[in-house]
């Protein structure tokens, strides 16, 4: 038996939430995905599979929904608020990302829920959360990870700042809500209470940039954008984070002061068995070492066999070397070093899924951690549109097909 199978999850959630649901999924939960009747919009967002725009070909969709059966209903509607109900009675989590008042303007709202179905919990996934200043705002992945400060923090010194990779942000509160999500069952558990889960996406990111806010509390510092160097304080000496290789790049960050350089005189060992000059380096007592103590051009002088060392391997046999000698410096993978990486081999993340409506096999990304005794799977591809409304509406709220055909006239489902 999985971990959540005893629960259901009613998936009302667009973007801003889908991983939320999808956790819940992958962790046995029972979700239901309810979408307007013709889809949700996010099934228009690319890439495609074979490059063919289709609803039913985002890969954005499939990534994010799977593990989660889909039924079409409109909430604008009376009687698809009634419909609703029928269904909610039945539910354990309810996770909306609409904007703050939407679902009350719909007398959906949670204390309206809550009279209703006390036991009932309400996930709200939204950019700023339901209160405060900012809770009307709008939000896109580059405003979410913006006020949520790391694109403070990332990119070069003297350029812009950047947002980071593919978008992010949504990913971040969607977790966050699958972690209250699951901290409100166990304590409904007890006190047999629901609750309502209030879910910034903004303050769910704030983790991404934790080393500026603990810069702050420990220098009282505010950390600037830095790129590939990096230094401790403001005007102290910089080093390097992100080194060159053969084949890309790979991240050796172990150069800083007393009580933290052991790894680099573990590398300096290294370099020196595979008959590298290694200058001064060679010299230098690292129970005493502080970088902070030397001058920028003696640094740069110093650190520069490291850098040759690195240029002329692969971002695999330096990292071999540096598992087998228990040194922290590891690749910048690309996605295609991440579909052959050993270790993600070894561990059965990648799994083929059946999608029969295609008549194919897609590789996706399965087992994301480890839960006993039964393990994480895709048991279902995600849903085409409307694909379980005869499973939920006539197999389990025994509506005739003449009354789903009446409602689907009315563009209720």
């Amino acid at each position: 038996m999985q971990l959540l199978e005893p629960y259901r999850v009613l998936d009302l959630t667009d973007a801003k939430g889908f991983l939320c649901g999808k956790l819940l999924g992958d962790l046995g939960a029972d979700v239901v995905k309810i979408e307007p009747p013709g889809g949700e919009p996010s099934r228009r967002f690319p890439p495609y599979y074979l490059g063919e725009p289709h609803p039913e070909r985002s890969l954005y969709w499939w990534a994010y929904n799977s593990n989660k059966r889909g039924i079409t209903l409109n909430l604008e509607s009376e009687r698809g608020r009634a419909l609703f109900h029928r269904i909610l009675a039945k539910a354990d989590v309810l996770v909306e990302s609409f904007d703050p008042g939407h679902l009350s303007r719909l007398r959906l709202g949670y204390p309206e829920l809550r009279r209703r179905y006390p036991g009932l919990i309400v996930v709200s996934i939204t950019p700023f959360g339901q209160t405060g200043p900012y809770a009307g705002f709008k939000t896109s992945d580059l405003i979410s990870m913006a006020t949520g400060g790391i694109v403070y923090v990332s990119g070069d010194p003297d350029r812009p700042p950047v947002r980071v990779s593919q978008p992010q942000a949504y990913l971040h509160g969607g977790a966050e809500a699958a972690v209250g999500t699951m901290m409100a069952i166990l304590e409904r558990e007890s006190s047999g209470e629901g609750q309502h889960v209030d879910v910034s996406i903004q303050e769910s990111l704030v983790s991404t940039a934790v080393s500026s806010v603990v810069t702050w509390d420990i220098t009282g510092g505010v950390q600037s954008r830095q790129g590939a160097i990096r230094s401790r304080g403001e005007g102290r000496v910089t080093y390097r984070l992100v080194w060159p290789c053969k084949d890309g790049y790979v991240v050796f960050t172990r150069l800083y002061g007393p009580g933290m350089n052991a790894a680099t005189a573990d590398l300096v060992s290294w370099l020196e068995a595979e008959g590298v000059d290694v200058g001064d380096l060679g010299v230098v007592d690292w129970d005493t070492f502080d970088i902070d103590r030397l001058s920028q051009e003696r640094a740069d002088a110093l650190f520069e066999p490291l850098g040759g060392f690195f240029a002329r391997r692969t971002k695999a046999e330096l990292f071999d070397g540096a598992v087998a000698r228990r040194i922290p410096l590891y690749p910048v993978n690309t996605m295609e070093d991440l579909l052959v990486d050993r270790q993600l081999q070894a561990r059965g993340l990648f799994q083929q899924i059946e999608h029969p409506e295609l008549g194919e096999s897609i590789l996706y990304p399965v087992e994301h951690l480890k839960v006993h005794p039964e393990p994480i799977e895709i048991r279902r591809r995600a849903p085409l549109i409307g694909e379980h409304n005869l499973e939920l509406y006539q197999g389990e709220l025994s509506l005739s097909l003449d009354e789903l055909r009446d409602l689907e006239a009315e563009g209720v489902i």
